[in-house]
C-alpha cells in the first residue's frame, strides 16, 4: 500500500512537471504572437504604438 502511494505521488510530480513545461512553452509562444500582432497593427496605423491589453499575462494570473 505504501509503495503504491509513493508511486502515485511520483507520477503526479512527473505530470505536474510536464504540464509546467507545456504551460511555459504556450506562454512564450503566445507572447511572441501578441508582439507580432502589435507590430502588424502598428504598421497599419503609420507606426503608432499599439498595446494589446490583457493578453497572456492576464490569463495566467487569473488561474
Amino acid at each position: 500500500m505504501q509503495s503504491l502511494m509513493v508511486e502515485k505521488q511520483n507520477e503526479a510530480r512527473e505530470q505536474a512537471a510536464k504540464a509546467g513545461q507545456a504551460l511555459q512553452t504556450l506562454v512564450t509562444s503566445t507572447k511572441l504572437l501578441q508582439k507580432q500582432l502589435e507590430e502588424d497593427i502598428s504598421k497599419k496605423y503609420d507606426g503608432r504604438r499599439v498595446n494589446i491589453m490583457g493578453g497572456i499575462m492576464a490569463a495566467v494570473a487569473s488561474h
